[in-house]
C-alpha cells in the first residue's frame, strides 16, 4: 500500500492499495508505490516471478544470453553468447551467468567455429592424393587425384586441337581455291571452243 494521505493532529494517515503494475514491498511513507519491472524480450530477458502488489517482478535470461546484471535472484541486464568465428573453436557453451568461451585451433588443425573441438588437417598422401592447397586455421585441405602435370597436359592437348584446327582450315581454304581455280579454266576452256565454233561457221565449214 501507498499513503494516501499523511496524518495530521486530527486524523490518522490513510493508506490505499497499490494500482496494478505497481508495488510496495516494505513500511514507508511513500505517497506512491514502485513501478513493477518489465522483463523485456527485445533484451534477452524473460518473467522468472510476476510481479505482485507486495514484490517486484523477477526476470531470467532466455535461451543463448547470458546475465551480466544480477540482482536477488534476478537479472536486469543480459547479453547473447559469444558466436565463435572460424578458426574457432567452443572450449565453454555459454549458460546462463556465462558467456561463451571461444579457443583459437592450434596448427595442423581446423574449425568453422560451430564444434567444440578442432578438427585435424586431411593428409592428402595419406588417402592416396595429392595436396592442391594447404588447410588453414578455417578450412580443410584441398586434395587432388592429379599432380601439377595435370594443367601441362591439358595446355598439350589444348594445342594440339589447335593445330588440328589450323590445318583443316588450311585445307579447306586450299580446297575451295583448287575449285574456283577449276571452275575458271573450265570457263576458259568453254569460251575458247565456243569461239572457234563461231570462226568455223563463219567461214562456211558445215
Amino acid at each position: 500500500m501507498h499513503v494516501n494521505r499523511h496524518c495530521t493532529e486530527f486524523r490518522s494517515t490513510s493508506c490505499a492499495s497499490c494500482t496494478e503494475g505497481t508495488f510496495q514491498d516494505g513500511n514507508n511513507g511513500r505517497e506512491q508505490c514502485f513501478s513493477c519491472k518489465h522483463c523485456d524480450a527485445g533484451l534477452g530477458l524473460k518473467v522468472k516471478k510476476s510481479c505482485s502488489s507486495t514484490s517486484d517482478a523477477v526476470c531470467e535470461v532466455l535461451d543463448g544470453f547470458f546475465c551480466s546484471d544480477s540482482n536477488r535472484g534476478g537479472c536486469r541486464a543480459a547479453q547473447r553468447h559469444t558466436v565463435c568465428s572460424p578458426g574457432q573453436y567452443i572450449g565453454q557453451r555459454g549458460t546462463a551467468d556465462k558467456d561463451t568461451e571461444c579457443l583459437h585451433c592450434t596448427d595442423g588443425t581446423f574449425s568453422i567455429g560451430t564444434s567444440t573441438s578442432c578438427q585435424n588437417h586431411t593428409k592428402c598422401e595419406s588417402v592416396g592424393l595429392k595436396l592442391m592447397k594447404p588447410g588453414t586455421d578455417s578450412t580443410d585441405s584441398e586434395c587432388g587425384e592429379h599432380g601439377p602435370e595435370t594443367g601441362l597436359v591439358a595446355g598439350v592437348i589444348s594445342g594440339v586441337i589447335l593445330v588440328m584446327a589450323l590445318m583443316g582450315l588450311i585445307i579447306a581454304i586450299i580446297h575451295r581455291k583448287k575449285i574456283r581455280e577449276w571452275r575458271l579454266t573450265k570457263m576458259e576452256t568453254l569460251s575458247q571452243e565456243l569461239s572457234r565454233d563461231c570462226c568455223l561457221t563463219g567461214r562456211g565449214v558445215p
